[in-house]
């Protein structure tokens, strides 16, 4: 049984192309012997954003503050925010962007095998 605080999770600067004010707290993964499997938060500062980016492995959003869009490759936005969830499935096209200049976006992200590239 693996049990943790989130404020007590090490937080870490994502420093990538394409990435603004993004910062990760990572719960699960293979410091845990998990290597096949990601649990952590993602929190987006105001006007923070992911890459545009795939990766071969989908993943589970879920929004647990803050407004944000989810953008697609084709530029398609969709709003997201508090209890929202979103699927991404394998090679699609995603980003996360923080919607407000005041407040951070704060994200459970959940990768299963293949996924577990930060970005």
């Amino acid at each position: 049984m693996i049990v943790s605080k989130l404020e007590e999770l090490k937080t870490e600067t994502v420093d990538l192309p394409g990435v603004t004010g993004v910062l990760v707290q990572n719960f699960l993964g293979p410091e845990q012997k998990l290597p096949d499997f990601l649990v952590r938060v993602f929190t987006l500062e105001p006007g923070g954003c992911t890459a545009l980016h795939h990766h071969p492995g989908e993943h589970l959003h879920f929004v647990l503050s803050g407004e944000g869009m989810l953008v697609g490759a084709a530029g398609e936005r969709r709003a997201v925010g508090p209890g929202d969830f979103a699927f991404i499935a394998p090679d699609e096209f995603h980003q996360f962007v923080n919607a407000s200049e005041e407040e951070p976006v704060r994200f459970l992200d959940v990768v299963g095998k293949f996924g577990s590239e930060i970005s």
